[in-house]
C-alpha cells in the first residue's frame, strides 16, 4: 500500500506571494503561511502556532495565486515536501489547491 502524504491547513499570509517563472516555463509561487489553533491532543487542548513555506507550482494555481495579499486567510491542500534550502523552511506544502477565505 503506497504511504500517504496530504495535508489541508488554513493560516494567514505573511506577506504577498513571490512568483517566478522556471527554465521550462513554468511559473512557482511561494509564500509564508502562519497558522494558529487549538488541537486536542490526549483528551488536552494545546496552541498549535508555526509558519511554513507554501508552493504553487503551475498555470492553473496562478489565478488564486495572482489574487492573494499579505493578511489574506487562506485554505492550502497538498502535499509535504522538502524544499533543498537549509533553515526553518526546510519544508513546504507544495499545493494542489488554494481558496481565499472571508
Amino acid at each position: 500500500m503506497p504511504e500517504e502524504n496530504r495535508l489541508v491547513l488554513t493560516g494567514t499570509l505573511r506577506r504577498a506571494p513571490e512568483t517566478r517563472r522556471s527554465p521550462a516555463g513554468i511559473p512557482i509561487s511561494r509564500f509564508i503561511l502562519e497558522h494558529h489553533s487549538l488541537q486536542r491532543e490526549d483528551g488536552r487542548e494545546r496552541s498549535a502556532s508555526f509558519s511554513i513555506a507554501v508552493v504553487a507550482a503551475g498555470e492553473t494555481l496562478q489565478a488564486a495565486v495572482s489574487e492573494l495579499r499579505a493578511g489574506d486567510r487562506v485554505k492550502v491542500q497538498g502535499f509535504i515536501h522538502r524544499t533543498g534550502r537549509p533553515g526553518p523552511y526546510a519544508l513546504a506544502v507544495h499545493a494542489h489547491a488554494i481558496h481565499r477565505l472571508p
